[in-house]
């Protein structure tokens, strides 16, 4: 059976093959029941994976450059290289009497986070030198509990930034092949990134994977990012997202344009949900999905549903995007309201509103049909002088994409002697 850490060791990104190999033999030793060889092991490769990151990494900005190449110097020394890379990560920020730093740590980390370590280091020492100390499996399963939950953070430029800096080259096609699997870089997020800092964390992110962020939401990368954020990671992680979103209103509003399902994860209050209904929807392109969204997860009170269905006819641009939405919004009664308020202005309002409206009047058609009264209606529109030509170009589409309709017009006027008007008749006889 594979065991979580175990899992967790091969998917890691941050982790070098050395120390996988490593963590490999200490996992053959646990199972096998060796616990002081495992943990020694894993402390092996923990120390490893430390060594990598250093060798590998820039100096710190504000750190000596003679004491930098010495620490070089005994890492690359093979009898020294363990013990000086503990003492790296005890090296502390050190201050000027003003309190400006006077020079970095190696590794931007806690000193909490040194004070476990140092822990470890002694429990590495006790099986090593065989002291009367007993190793259990608990001591291997705490150590590598300890592992996951902090190994990405101890990195020479911090947690974070080094995420940021991974993620940046993940989606740089110099660094990497387009269409590559960011999952494992998801998966690091909450242990390389601090509660306290994870809002910190999105604002710096999302401008990395797309530049013209926030301002344009809809580039696939990023929602293809999200998508894997909210399969793959921790729920404390997803919870720190929605309150990221809901944070900034611009942000918001063009998430759920793109992810109306979202809307029923972000934990809103009773007089949130009113207040996004009543006024922040109008600014959302998929607004009415959100809506449908809210409805079929009981989010509005049916004591509102009339007065959100009235409110909403007048402010919407677009009708739903799936039948699933439709059903829901025929349900609650919208659809008919809709409808009504629809026919009655197409009969009392010139052709400059119908022309707004007219991506409204095609979703609404394409998912309900045409009917009688809406052929009058229809008839009546386009055989007056000045018509709406943009409202035209959408019938055109709605009949050229879906022929029942076309043949249910054509039945329609025969059956209820119904003239067709001439822009009409030409798209029908063209189609």
């Amino acid at each position: 059976m594979k065991l979580k850490f175990e899992s967790w060791v091969e998917n890691a990104n941050s982790i070098n093959d050395e120390a996988k190999s490593l963590f490999v033999e200490s996992i053959v030793c646990y199972k096998a029941g060796a616990c002081r060889a495992s943990l020694l092991l894993s402390y092996l490769a923990f120390t490893t994976c430390l060594k990598h990151r250093f060798l590998n990494g820039d100096k710190p900005i504000i750190f000596p450059q003679g004491e930098w190449d010495e620490y070089l110097k005994k890492v690359r020394n093979e009898d020294k290289w363990e013990s000086t890379i503990f003492d790296l990560t005890q090296l502390k920020e050190v201050p000027n009497q003003d309190k400006s730093i006077k020079k970095s740590p190696v590794f931007t980390i806690s000193d909490s986070l040194r004070d476990e370590i140092k822990y470890w280091k002694d429990r590495r020492n006790e099986c090593a030198h065989n002291k009367d100390s007993l190793i259990l499996e608990a001591h291997v399963e705490v150590f590598w509990a300890f592992l996951q939950s902090n190994l990405g953070k101890i990195t020479i430029e911090g947690g974070m930034d080094s995420l940021i800096q991974k993620i940046e080259k993940h989606y740089d096609v110099n660094f990497t092949p387009k269409g590559r699997d960011v999952t494992p870089l998801i998966n690091e997020i909450e242990s390389a990134v601090p509660k306290g800092e994870l809002l910190e964390f999105w604002k710096k992110l999302f401008p990395i994977i797309d530049p013209t962020f926030p301002d344009f939401f809809w580039d696939e990368t990023i929602l293809n990012f999200l998508d894997l954020l909210l399969q793959k990671t921790s729920a404390s992680v997803i919870n720190s997202f929605y309150d990221f979103l809901k944070s900034d209103n611009k942000i918001l509003v063009n998430v759920l344009s793109e992810r109306p399902r979202f809307i029923i994860e972000l934990g809103f209050s009773a007089e949130e949900i009113r207040n996004f209904w009543k006024v922040k929807i109008q600014d959302v392109s998929g607004g009415i999905d959100i809506y449908a969204n809210l409805v079929r997860n009981n989010m509005i009170p049916n004591a509102e549903i009339d007065e959100a269905n009235s409110h909403l006819v007048t402010t919407i641009r677009l009708y739903v995007s799936d039948m699933e939405n439709h059903l829901t919004l025929v349900k609650c009664g919208f659809s008919n309201v809709l409808r009504e308020y629809l026919l009655l202005n197409c009969q009392n309002k010139d052709f400059n509103w119908m022309n707004k409206k007219s991506l409204l009047i095609y979703g609404y058609l394409k998912f309900n049909g045409i009917d009688s009264e809406w052929l009058v209606v229809i008839n009546k529109v386009f055989a007056r002088e000045y018509y709406p030509f943009r409202l035209l170009d959408r019938l055109d589409s709605l009949i050229n994409e879906n022929p029942s309709i076309k043949k249910d017009w054509l039945d329609i006027a025969k059956a209820e002697n119904v003239d067709i008007s001439d822009p009409i008749l030409k798209i029908l006889v063209h189609q």
